[in-house]
């Protein structure tokens, strides 16, 4: 955001990114409207406020424009990544995660599974990671992600593997209010 722009809207997210969850969706901030009023804008401040602080986990921004870039299953090895970058403890697991192959390889298996092994397995097994400070994902653009199913099916694994995560954990999703997502 531009200097001055947006701040009491930057201020409550920083606020709610920075309280451990309850253990239910808490987890999860959804900022929608439509286009052009600053999601995006918000969403690149406040991920370059937690990357300072080295607490940014991971940003992904959706664009119709680069559609294989654009899919739910690269948006989960980019997270991937970017925690393996962020964190020594992070990469080893997940570079073990990616070389075994005992259970099939994961850069191949369905979304959900991607995201088990290589999200919420790996950040699992850190326990120390939820006394550490947040760790903030941001996804930006959600509606651009494919197609509406897809968009169902990343939610619908944030939110049914929300019990699962480090109390930490924060993911910051930006959309269009578009049916599918509204839903």
């Amino acid at each position: 955001c531009l200097p001055g722009t947006r701040h009491d809207s930057v201020e409550e997210i920083l606020e709610w990114a920075s309280k451990p969850s309850q253990g239910d969706s808490s987890n999860v901030l959804w900022l929608y409207g439509v286009a052009g009023i600053g999601k995006s804008a918000v969403a690149a401040t406040v991920a370059t406020h937690f990357a300072k602080m080295g607490r940014l986990g991971g940003f992904v921004g959706f664009d119709r424009a680069f559609p294989e870039q654009s899919q739910t299953s690269t948006a989960v090895k980019a997270l991937a990544r970017q925690l393996a970058e962020r964190d020594g403890r992070l990469r080893a697991l997940i570079t073990e995660t990616i070389k075994d192959c005992t259970k099939g390889s994961v850069l191949r298996a369905s979304l959900s599974e991607q995201f088990d092994r290589l999200i919420v397995q790996t950040l699992a097994s850190i326990p120390a990671l939820a006394g550490e400070g947040p760790i903030v994902i941001v996804l930006d653009g959600l509606y651009e992600c494919g197609k509406p199913d897809d968009w169902a099916s990343l939610l619908e694994l944030l939110i049914d593997k929300t019990d699962s995560l480090p109390s930490n954990l924060r993911f910051i999703i930006t959309s269009r209010t578009v049916d599918g997502i509204l839903d």
